[in-house]
């Protein structure tokens, strides 16, 4: 499309095939690979033109979680690189992985900040019509439970390190480990959004 040398195309095919892990199925028919082997590919054939920017709408779409996580992971690796990646998404948490999140509502920019801050926007996220992730959901129960846990986790590494940590507190306050498996145990007793009695650990 570029009118470049054979051997330029040659070149840039194989890196961009390579790049997203599609090189050893490069000889399968296109209807005998996965939904997100297609994806890959569709994604390989932009590389393959050396944009400065990726602009993707819906790349997640119509894919399996499996798919849906190698698409992911192979956007991760490439901003990693350097690109720059404007993803458009319904998925929330999708939203949550980027550096900047842009709301639009009839047409008009509504929103435009990180997304830890879209999503401590709480009840505001309504008027925008979007909902919670459930990561971001638990850690404001967590948060209303205990007040002092970060109410702001965007992942569930995130969370699960805030909530090891105040478990590990509590073990320690308490006498050991058992202590803070009870309490474990206990939190998932709580129904999300239900804030604990006073004074109840």
């Amino acid at each position: 499309n570029l009118g470049g040398p054979p051997e330029e195309i040659e070149r840039r095919v194989r890196w961009a095939l390579d790049t997203v892990g599609m090189w050893p199925l490069r000889q399968r028919p296109p209807h005998l690979l996965s939904a997100g082997q297609q994806q890959r590919v569709a994604i390989a054939g932009a590389l393959a033109m050396q944009p400065d920017y990726l602009v993707l709408d819906e790349a997640t779409a119509m894919l399996d979680p499996s798919g849906r996580h190698a698409v992911l992971a192979l956007l991760a690796e490439l901003q990693a690189q350097g690109l720059t990646i404007l993803l458009i998404t319904h998925f929330m948490n999708e939203a949550a992985l980027a550096e900047r999140a842009i709301v639009l509502k009839a047409g008009q920019v509504a929103f435009d900040a990180t997304p830890r801050t879209l999503f401590a926007c709480g009840n505001g996220l309504g008027s925008l019509h979007l909902s919670p992730t459930p990561v971001t959901e638990l850690a404001a129960a967590l948060a209303r439970r205990w007040p002092e846990f970060p109410a702001d986790s965007l992942t569930v590494d995130e969370l699960a390190g805030h909530l090891v940590a105040r478990l590990a507190r509590v073990g320690d306050r308490l006498g050991g480990a058992d202590v803070a498996f009870v309490d474990a145990v206990g939190l998932l007793e709580v129904p999300v959004g239900v804030p604990a009695p006073d004074g109840q650990e």
